[in-house]
């Protein structure tokens, strides 16, 4: 703009210069002069050229004048350009928040004018009012002033506008804003995409910043501030205490302190902050909250815990008593496990695991299926032998047959289950005791064995199966008390024994024995001869059985089923007499060495029981002893003898058939038992007191020793001729040798081994 005036104000000169020029000028030509002569003519002119005016006079004509000038009254001088204005001495630029319209009628008037209050301009040659605008932060207004942007608005500047309200709500930190930039968030409120949004509830603000709202938990967790309201500016508009939350007494706004609610407590609801403080509320008596949570903010929060049952009515939760479970962590009551005896260890089970049904219990399923009973194993069935865990189902199983409890319940294991009286466990089975067995009841091993040679028996004569005690069992039918009074034995061969009894075993008629070695049982069971006896028909009558003693010169060897004849003997040349045995035949007299290896002359016998014979050899010795009437025992010739007889008999006088009272260990009648050989021997009555101590030369005496010890004694002595009976003692004895005397032994068939029923043991 100045510098459009200034040309137009030079082209305008020059205009009037050429004029001039060309008026005052002879040839037509200007002179062009120095700035210092320019300057020397007129004030401020920077060119200038001399005319002539008029024709006579010369005169500098300005062309341009200085920065700020311009020409003046046809270029006789520079005033102040617009936008300058004259300072007493040089016209200066107008400046900021200035307009100046330069000189008008003389330099000395370019005046500097003010734009007004808050008002400027772009430049400092404002050369016009309509060149100021407002000054930034202010609103354009006509007149000396400008009004002030308020808070909340803004205004840039350099313009004639009106103040600019901030957009969405946003306002400024203080008046006279220049820009959008000073649009902030005011207080209570942060900034979203170029809008103001309230502080939500439990967050506040305070400065006018495009900063977010502050949490009123930040200072203290549990603050908030009231429901429903929003655009808090303060914290002390945090002063309501969250649910949750409780806290103490006498604090203040702007520092109150919140407590989280700990837990097996809670807070219902936003409350606001009183002085007396804000109190959690303990759960009811033995609920609990959920473990490790705090803040519990409502009474829903209070819960059973595990092996607890919860009660609705009031809130409270008990121990879960023995017999119920809880899971716990609900407001559930507590489950029953069952009925009966179906339990738990202790209170407070946590699990239907923890239910048990006891060892020796069993249970029963309701008929839906959902409850358990259970019940003591009743007798004669046994339940498992430790508790069973968990609702499962557990039978009481029934004893085998035959077998019991015998009175007892709730038992944990078959080995309860006992036998029967008369029954025994056989491999896991149970059986009817066998004769000859026993069972109490209340066992669970086998029958007991009564013994070797027992039977058991209620009447004596039948045997049983299914005894229940030893007082059943007894000596089995053939059998009886052994020799030794402390054990049983079969019966020997020729007895027998029909009942099943503590009695001795039955002699079979004389003469008859059994087929049987040993065990027999019925008296037709004594069906053959002893030896040495045979049957007076032709066989034996089992009925009433009957054989006799072959007489001497025949024998039998016996045990013949049925019986036999006695046979006679044969007589060979080489013996004297008559050849008699009942189961061997042997030589009718017998001496030293004849049928043993022992050597002897004669066997000493007492004065008394000899009688003299007149024979005058051992040839008729011997034969007056065969033929004597009174039975003659032994004869003894001594030939040594020079005076009296030499012939000595030895005459009983006494029946000696049939000694059936030999053999016994202590025979009411003294015997002489004579050797005819080895285990041989021929039984004869020992007529006179002093046989007891003068047979013989003594080799043992013994009152305690049995007939079959002392035989088996002589037989076991090679020095042995015999053995004898007082009565009162045992004797065994030897022959002697005697220098012109010799002794024979005369045997008859009815005196061999006369006693023994065969076998002589078992």
């Amino acid at each position: 703009m100045h510098s459009r005036l200034v040309l137009l104000l030079c082209l305008a000169g020059l205009a009037g210069v050429a004029v001039a020029t060309r008026d005052l000028s002879a040839d037509g030509r200007g002179l062009l002069q120095t700035e210092a002569d320019c300057k020397r003519s007129i004030d401020f002119c920077s060119t200038c050229r001399y005319a002539f005016l008029h024709g006579t006079v010369t005169k500098a004509i300005c062309l341009s004048c200085d920065t700020g000038y311009v020409v003046a009254e046809e270029g006789r001088k520079c005033w102040c350009a617009p936008g300058y204005f004259w300072n007493t001495t040089a016209c200066n630029p107008c400046g900021t928040d200035n307009y100046c319209a330069g000189s008008v009628s003389a330099l000395g008037d370019a005046a500097q004018n003010a734009c007004g209050t808050n008002k400027i301009t772009t430049t400092d040659y404002a050369k016009s009012d309509k060149e100021c605008v407002a000054k930034p932060g202010y609103a354009w207004a006509d007149g000396n002033g400008s009004d002030v942007c308020p808070a909340g608005s803004y205004n840039p500047g350099y313009n004639t506008r009106d103040c600019t309200k901030c957009p969405g709500g946003l306002t400024t930190v203080a008046n006279t804003s220049t820009s959008t930039a000073d649009c902030k968030a005011p207080g209570g409120s942060y900034y979203l995409r170029g809008r103001a949004i309230a502080c939500a509830q439990g967050t506040y603000k305070a400065a006018i910043a495009n900063a977010d709202c502050d949490e009123c938990s930040a200072s203290s967790p549990g603050l908030t501030t009231k429901f429903g309201e929003v655009g808090k500016l303060a914290i002390s508009d945090c002063a309501v205490i969250k649910p949750g939350y409780g806290a103490a007494a006498s604090q203040v706004a702007g520092a109150i302190a919140t407590v989280i609610c700990p837990g097996d407590t809670y807070r219902v609801g936003e409350v606001d902050y009183d002085a007396a403080g804000v109190n959690c509320t303990m759960c009811g008596t033995g609920s609990k909250t959920l473990p490790n949570v705090e803040g519990a903010t409502s009474p829903d929060a209070c819960l059973a815990p595990p092996g607890w049952g919860w009660n609705s009515v009031d809130g409270t939760s008990t121990e879960c008593i023995e017999g119920e479970y809880n899971p716990g962590w609900n407001r559930e009551a507590c489950s029953s496990c069952g009925s009966g005896t179906i339990t738990t260890k202790a209170k407070g089970s946590v699990s239907p695991d923890q239910c048990f049904t006891p060892a020796g219990n069993g249970n029963s399923r309701s008929a839906d299926g959902l409850t358990l009973t259970g019940f003591v194993c009743p007798e004669n069935t046994y339940g498992r032998g430790t508790d069973t865990f968990g609702l499962v189902d557990v039978e009481c199983t029934k004893c085998m047959e035959h077998t019991s409890t015998v009175g007892v319940n709730a038992t944990i294991d078959v080995s309860f289950c006992v036998a029967d009286a008369g029954y025994g466990y056989y491999d896991g089975e149970v059986k009817l005791c066998d004769y000859a067995f026993y069972s109490s009841a209340g066992g669970r091993d086998a029958c007991e064995y009564c013994g070797m040679g027992k039977n058991t028996t209620d009447d004596g004569t039948v045997g049983i199966q299914g005894a229940s005690a030893n007082t059943q069992c007894h000596n089995a039918a053939g059998w009886e008390v052994d020799d030794a009074g402390t054990g049983v034995q079969q019966c020997l061969r020729g007895y027998y024994k029909p009942t099943i009894a503590e009695v001795a075993c039955t002699k079979c008629l004389d003469g008859t024995t059994t087929s049987l070695m040993a065990g027999a049982i019925l008296e037709s069971d004594c069906d053959t001869c002893r030896p040495g006896f045979g049957i007076l028909g032709s066989v034996v009558d089992v009925t009433a059985p009957l054989c006799d003693m072959c007489t001497s010169g025949k024998y039998s060897a016996g045990y013949t089923p049925g019986g036999q004849e006695c046979l006679t003997c044969p007589n060979p040349p080489s013996f004297s007499g008559l050849m008699v045995s009942r189961n061997d035949c042997v030589g009718e007299f017998v001496s030293d060495g004849a049928t043993t290896t022992l050597e002897w002359d004669v066997i000493e016998m007492a004065p008394a029981v000899f009688t003299d014979d007149a024979a005058a050899s051992v040839e008729d010795c011997q034969l007056a002893c065969h033929d004597s009437a009174l039975g003659c025992q032994y004869f003894e010739f001594r030939a040594y003898a020079s005076a009296g007889s030499q012939c000595k008999l030895r005459l009983t006088g006494a029946d000696i058939a049939k000694l059936a009272f030999a053999g016994e260990d202590a025979p009411a009648t003294s015997l002489l038992f004579l050797e005819v050989k080895e285990s041989l021997y021929t039984v004869y009555d020992a007529a006179d007191a002093a046989d007891a101590t003068s047979v013989g030369a003594t080799i043992t005496a013994s009152s305690s020793a049995t007939f079959a010890a002392v035989r088996a004694s002589c037989n076991g002595d090679l020095s042995c001729v015999g053995f004898s009976w007082n009565t009162t003692h045992w004797r065994t004895f030897a022959g002697v040798k005697w220098e012109g005397a010799i002794g024979k032994v005369r045997v008859v068939g009815e005196t061999l081994n006369s006693w023994i029923a065969e076998p002589i043991s078992n």
